[in-house]
């Protein structure tokens, strides 16, 4: 059967480790885009090219629109949300692909999941989500047929609670952004929605952009809510080959597992003020 690989170490060099044992001619990753990540991709592309290796980076797989797709005709990236949402509107959506139904198992050693203590010690939110692809689909699912609709309305009113709680599985890669508005369909409660993710790819083109200053002061806060709270820097998930309810589809890379999952608030800042939203 097939499943997670899980390692523990620097991810580079685990990366590579893993590559050499099951003789893998190329590494498939998803496109991020802290400063962070900058630099361990850096790393691990020096690292696989010495070894005659490919990386190959998937830049669409965790957003709607890749950074860099889109961008003023002086700019390598928008500075402003309003002119970046005309074109992020107009963009061409990359298909919703199928899952495979299987994918051919490998014979290394799995791993063991980390716990959550082992990534988040320290007192555990009271009302944590379940992880992993099904969960995020049973809760996408599950607020499409009730909630979408009436999202333009209630998404700012905190009282109700009546936001999608994506964002986790969003982050972790669960869920697909660009099957999320496909979903969503064209009401104006799934226009507004859409508008948030397309503030969530905004934040992120920014952080691409300047990986640096987005680490200072305003852009701190705007990159730390797109891209979730934390990073687990030592651990290295590989998916090698799934065919249970743990496994990933066509758009879900790495696994949230049973573990901690970051809240479903995200706050974007717009201009100067700060302007308060939720997915």
């Amino acid at each position: 059967s097939g499943g997670l690989v899980v390692r523990r170490g620097d991810p580079v060099e685990e990366t590579v480790a893993l590559a050499d044992e099951v003789g893998a001619q190329s590494i498939h990753i998803s496109g991020d885009w802290s400063r962070h990540a900058q630099r361990r991709q850096h790393r691990l592309d020096k690292a696989l090219s010495d070894r005659g290796l490919e990386l190959a980076v998937h830049d669409e797989t965790l957003v709607v629109v890749p950074p860099g797709a889109i961008a003023p005709d002086n700019r390598d990236h928008f500075a402003v949300f309003t002119p970046y949402h005309r074109r992020w509107l107009e963009s061409p959506r990359r298909p919703v692909l199928d899952p495979p139904r299987l994918l051919a198992a490998l014979g290394v050693r799995k791993g063991q999941s980390p716990a959550a203590d082992t990534l988040c010690p320290g007192e555990r939110a009271r009302y944590l989500p379940r992880g992993g692809e099904t969960a995020g689909r049973r809760r996408m699912h599950a607020w499409l047929r009730s909630s979408v609709t009436a999202y333009a309305d209630h998404h700012d009113d905190l009282a109700r609670d009546d936001t999608s709680r994506t964002s986790p599985y969003l982050h972790f890669g669960c869920l697909s952004p660009a099957e999320l508005v496909a979903a969503a369909g064209r009401s104006r409660g799934a226009q507004a929605f859409a508008r948030q993710l397309a503030w969530r790819d905004f934040n992120l083109q920014l952080l691409a952009a300047r990986p640096v200053t987005m680490e200072q002061g305003q852009g701190q806060r705007a990159a730390g809510r797109a891209h979730g709270v934390g990073e687990a820097r030592d651990l290295v998930v590989a998916l090698v080959a799934t065919g249970d309810d743990d496994g990933a589809g066509a758009d879900g890379v790495e696994q949230l597992r049973d573990a901690a999952a970051v809240g479903h608030r995200d706050r974007h800042d717009e201009d100067a003020g700060a302007r308060r939203r939720e997915l």
